[in-house]
């Protein structure tokens, strides 16, 4: 990515990014931050007071790209079914225009044990999770999806299925076209969430 057009702030961010995909949490280090950069470890600490500080502002830096997902559904008012496709189809391409960024994602179990981290990941899994139930409690009371379907393991199902597929993505190199799974992936989804019409 150039990043000639960024402040020195946010190509720390974006040098931590790739850090992280490079090397993972663990090996992500000031040290190796500075020497990334081609700056000391000092100028390092003029933007950020530490490692914990870099990796929340990578965190946040991520989830941006959530609410203007978020906006864009509200504003142009999609039926539910077409708000879950647009949704993961839109990170789908984000991820394979800049598939560095996965890192993060799939750092998030990992950083559960520091509290500061944990706290940020927490709000945005809790929103995005809150979002997506929204949305399927719309599509039950539409008639899109059937009225007793339990809307949180629905949303547990998508969320899971999307995060194993962007897992194994990384693990096999990107060798496959992400979005076009995803897409395979919400179709028999929603045929279970549609066509099943005994509650079990």
């Amino acid at each position: 990515m150039d990043k000639s057009y960024f402040t020195r702030k946010e190509q720390i961010i974006l040098s931590t990014i790739e850090l992280i995909d490079e090397v993972g949490i663990g090996g992500m280090s000031i040290q190796k931050l500075a020497k990334k950069e081609g700056i000391t470890e000092g100028a390092l600490y003029r933007h950020f007071k530490s490692k914990n500080e870099i990796i929340i502002e990578a965190i946040l830096y991520y989830s941006h790209f959530d609410m203007n997902i978020i906006n864009t559904i509200n504003k142009n008012k999609l039926s539910s079914k077409e708000s879950i496709v647009f949704l993961l189809t839109s990170f789908s391409e984000y991820y394979e225009n800049y598939p560095e960024i996965t890192a993060i994602v799939c750092s998030f179990q990992s950083l559960i044990y520091e509290p500061d981290i944990a706290k940020e990941v927490f709000l945005l899994e809790t929103r995005k999770f809150d979002f997506l139930m929204s949305i399927i409690e719309k599509g039950k009371q539409s008639g899109e999806f059937n009225e007793w379907i339990n809307s949180e393991d629905l949303a547990n199902i998508i969320i899971g299925s999307f995060k194993h597929l962007v897992f194994k993505w990384r693990i096999k190199k990107y060798e496959f076209p992400l979005k076009i799974k995803t897409l395979d992936m919400l179709d028999i989804i929603f045929k279970c969430a549609i066509l099943s019409t005994e509650k079990r």
